[in-house]
């Protein structure tokens, strides 16, 4: 499962694994867009570079130091999307998308729990 692209969606932050960060070609990005659409259960993500973008998050690697995946603190996004933070006991999402910037759709049978 180490080389699939996973979306972890965490109590405090979503995660994109190395394979995400390789496939989605987001490296290099330093921020992070977030989208939601509470009635359809969708989050979407769109990255790039800088801070000027309004509601844009700083992406981190997660776990730190020389970590090749990438981390954004959403505990804000949490509070305002209830269904979202339901999903998050560190639940795991397939990216079945080419495009980083493509919706992953939250569906129970994309859900899996490690």
């Amino acid at each position: 499962m180490a080389n699939r692209p996973l979306v972890t969606i965490r109590r405090r932050e979503i995660a994109f694994n190395a394979s995400f960060v390789s496939m989605a070609g987001i490296d290099r990005c330093t921020h992070v867009s977030i989208f939601t659409k509470p009635e359809s259960f969708k989050v979407g993500f769109k990255f790039h570079d800088g801070s000027d973008i309004e509601k844009s998050y700083t992406l981190t690697r997660d776990g730190g130091g020389r970590g090749r995946g990438r981390a954004v603190q959403v505990v804000a996004i949490m509070r305002r999307n209830k269904w979202l933070a339901a999903v998050s006991s560190n639940c795991r999402i397939v990216a079945k998308t080419k495009k980083a910037s493509d919706w992953v759709r939250l569906q129970a049978h994309t859900i899996w729990k490690p």
